[in-house]
């Protein structure tokens, strides 16, 4: 399909204006064309009809005139003969006011003198159609007409009777007119119906167009106050003037808009408050949790010493004032994220070994659970403009939530390169997967997956001590470097977790 094509059908499915531009402009050519026809037929068939009736009526006395010199004829020879048949072509010439008359003898007719034909000499005596000719003579005393064509353009009629000369037999007599006038009539009444309906159709057009325009203002005017209210601009409101509907519209988009900004407002006032309220609180706790960290770290040396259970509680201790310790690191990190304050420090780093050192930090606790890691990475090195520290810590995440789930079978990480379409450029990337073969998750739980605090089974303890946070910080992460994160998982087979990330830094 050509580009032009195209273009023209993505703008009538786009835009309502074009489509009821497009609807009047088919319906006003429908009806012009049938308006047309029928006015162009009627025209027609009136302008023959009279012709006709005027070609009889003149035929009729020029018959009438020719029979008369027939009878009045006192015609004894053959030159006498000719004599008074030129008399009777030059009248019924004169009488029919046509120059296209033919006197032909009929074959079966035979008279005391020679019978010859004369024609005039625009007419030839092969331009006579044989069913005329036929209709003649089996009635001599009627007067026949059918329509005929002269020169293979112009219209015309063939009148035929005959004529009975003394002494000379019967004759034919044909006279034919020509309807080129009314031709000529017709043809400026169709070039005339043309203009007039090529300027109805443009009117009936531009009166849509124009119409259709009015009407969809407002609803311009809406989407434009639309886009700008999400954009961030809550102060948009609409003019409540003109027709009722158009008042309607904006007094709903105005109260929509009045609500949806009180709306915003408390949230905003809310979020911030408890951004404000966790950043303070872990700002707060760090210097206790900081003081009892040195206490149970004190304890949890000297447990050796202790009975058994104070030594057991000494290690749960010690377990969770570290967990506690990391939760703290996390709420923080968020509320930065929150905050809009997060930000990072591209260098040029190698993707490989950057997963290799992450990937031998985990081995300890992917033994610990059972389950092999290993690492597919191509022989060119990966070098990536990344902050490592952000990135490591994105990986480390999706390795500990790929050994929490991956209920002791074998995990892959693998290194690749990519392409990444940021802003509609295609950028090199790179591409770190995880992929394990643990229990998966069901469609409706890959929309939470980055959640915070959510868990698929929440019945399910979590053993390795995660916070809740750790795919959430992942995902801030990779959004500030405009990379995307990406997961596909079915139920029983496992998941793949995948971050891809331009080997340049975007500003």
């Amino acid at each position: 399909m050509p580009r032009a094509v195209r273009s023209v059908l993505q703008w009538l499915r786009r835009s309502l204006l074009a489509r009821a531009t497009a609807v009047s402009l088919v319906l006003s050519l429908t009806v012009s064309v049938i308006v047309f026809g029928l006015l162009t037929l009627r025209i027609a068939s009136q302008l023959y009809d009279a012709r006709r009736d005027n070609v009889l009526a003149v035929s009729t006395t020029a018959v009438s005139d020719v029979k008369s010199l027939a009878l009045a004829s006192t015609a004894q020879d053959d030159q006498t003969l000719q004599v008074l048949k030129a008399s009777m072509l030059r009248a019924a010439e004169a009488t029919s006011g046509s120059q296209e008359v033919a006197l032909l003898h009929t074959a079966d007719s035979v008279g005391d003198l020679a019978g010859t034909d004369l024609i005039s000499a625009t007419l030839e005596a092969d331009q006579i159609p044989d069913r005329l000719r036929e209709q003649v003579r089996a009635a001599p005393d009627s007067i026949y007409w059918q329509p005929v064509s002269i020169g293979g353009e112009t219209p015309g009629i063939m009148v035929g009777t005959t004529v009975s000369l003394p002494l000379g037999g019967d004759y034919e007599l044909y006279i034919r007119y020509s309807l080129e006038a009314e031709q000529q009539t017709l043809s400026f009444v169709q070039w005339m119906l043309s203009i007039g309906a090529a300027v109805l159709t443009l009117a009936s057009v531009a009166i849509t167009a124009a119409s259709a325009a009015a009407i969809l203002q407002p609803i311009r005017r809406t989407a434009e106050a639309s886009r700008r209210l999400a954009a961030g601009d809550l102060g948009q409101r609409l003019p409540q003037t003109g027709a009722d509907e158009a008042v309607d519209l904006g007094s709903s988009f105005n109260i929509m808009a009045d609500a949806l900004e009180s709306r915003i407002t408390e949230l905003k006032t809310l979020s911030t408050v408890q951004q404000r309220f966790v950043s303070d609180v872990s700002h707060e706790l760090r210097t206790p949790v900081t003081t009892i960290r040195l206490a149970a770290d004190v304890v949890y040396d000297s447990r050796a010493e202790l009975p058994p259970r104070a030594a057991r509680s000494a290690e749960i201790l010690h377990a969770q004032v570290e967990r506690f310790e990391v939760l703290l690191s996390d709420l923080l990190e968020m509320s930065r994220f929150d905050a809009g304050v997060a930000g990072v420090h591209p260098e040029l780093t190698d993707v490989g070994q950057l997963v290799l050192g992450v990937v031998d930090g985990a081995r300890m606790l992917a033994d610990d659970r059972g389950c092999s890691l290993d690492v597919e990475i191509g022989q060119t090195p990966e070098i990536a403009e990344i902050d490592a520290g952000r990135i490591a810590r994105a990986v480390r995440n999706l390795l500990a939530n790929a050994i929490e789930h991956g209920q002791g079978r074998p995990i892959r990480v693998q290194v690749s390169d990519a392409q990444l379409t940021i802003d509609g450029l295609a950028r090199a990337a790179v591409s770190i997967s995880v992929i394990d073969q643990g229990v998966g998750l069901a469609p409706d739980q890959l929309t939470h997956v980055f959640d915070r605090f959510w868990r698929a089974d929440t019945s399910r303890q979590r053993t390795l001590g995660g916070t809740g946070l750790g795919l959430a910080i992942t995902r801030e992460d990779v959004q500030l470097h405009h990379g995307i994160i990406t997961v596909e998982s079915t139920p029983g087979e496992g998941s793949t977790f995948a971050i891809i990330l331009p080997k340049e830094a975007v500003a």
